[in-house]
């Protein structure tokens, strides 16, 4: 019977078994008015590494199960700790803290509060961002709708240019008076006399008039003088 209950133990395995103390079975949990928490560091290249280490891991088991992502300065006491020499020299260092409850209890309050407020000002700033996004845009329909306008006189200003430029050319004949080409072009944007010629403007042409009488056109661009001669360069006579 002994043989066999000694079989069993060489057999079953256990933390001791791997060179691991027994209270490292749970990583968290709590007693009484404490929490637990184990740190392992296996394979350490020194004892002091390994302490360092397991300190470490056992700080995060801790918050991890009080889902803190940091305990700050909350302070914890080292209550065991398993030092397990390797044959290749280095070291498993395990650890067992206890933190009394209450203070856990309070930091996770303070932590809640102050996340429910940062998210509190998050919402707030979201709302105003958005209230002030939609106002740019507002604007910016505003500035369209007015360039639209503008584009819409714009265009129609040109139209009105080519129309009235394609009225003096294509209306006004050789030998009219300046007042029948006002009654076939309609009146002159601009008027220039020379002695006994005459140039009316019509936007994009000049109707030229020799001693009373239309006689030729010349483009704007073109166009320096009324005195300008018919023949001069630029100058299309009239039908």
């Amino acid at each position: 019977m002994a043989n066999f209950i000694l079989a069993c133990m060489l057999c079953a395995p256990s933390a001791w078994a791997a060179g691991k103390p027994f209270w490292v079975e749970r990583d968290a949990y709590v007693e009484a008015e404490y929490v637990y928490a184990v740190g392992a560091a296996e394979g350490s290249s020194s004892r002091e590494k390994g302490r360092k280490d397991a300190m470490a891991d056992a700080r995060d088991a801790l918050a991890d199960f009080v889902q803190l992502t940091e305990l700050g300065r909350l302070k914890s006491e080292v209550i065991r700790e398993h030092i397990s020499d390797r044959a290749d020299g280095s070291v498993d260092v395990y650890m067992l803290l206890r933190t009394l409850y209450e203070p856990l209890v309070r930091l996770k309050k303070e932590v809640d509060t102050a996340s429910l407020a940062r998210l509190d000002r998050l919402a707030r700033i979201q709302e105003k961002s958005f209230k002030d996004l939609s106002a740019q845009f507002e604007r910016l329909d505003k500035v369209h709708a007015q360039t639209s306008g503008v584009r819409t006189q714009l265009e129609e200003l040109v139209r009105n240019i080519e129309r009235t430029s394609g009225l003096a050319t294509g209306t006004v004949r050789m030998g009219m008076t300046e007042v029948e080409v006002a009654q076939v072009a309609g009146p002159a944007v601009q008027r220039e006399k020379c002695g006994s010629d005459l140039a009316l403007n019509y936007r994009k042409v000049w109707i030229l008039l020799k001693s009373g009488v239309a006689a030729c056109y010349v483009a704007t661009e073109r166009y320096t003088s009324p005195c300008m001669a018919c023949n001069a360069w630029g100058a299309a006579p009239l039908k």
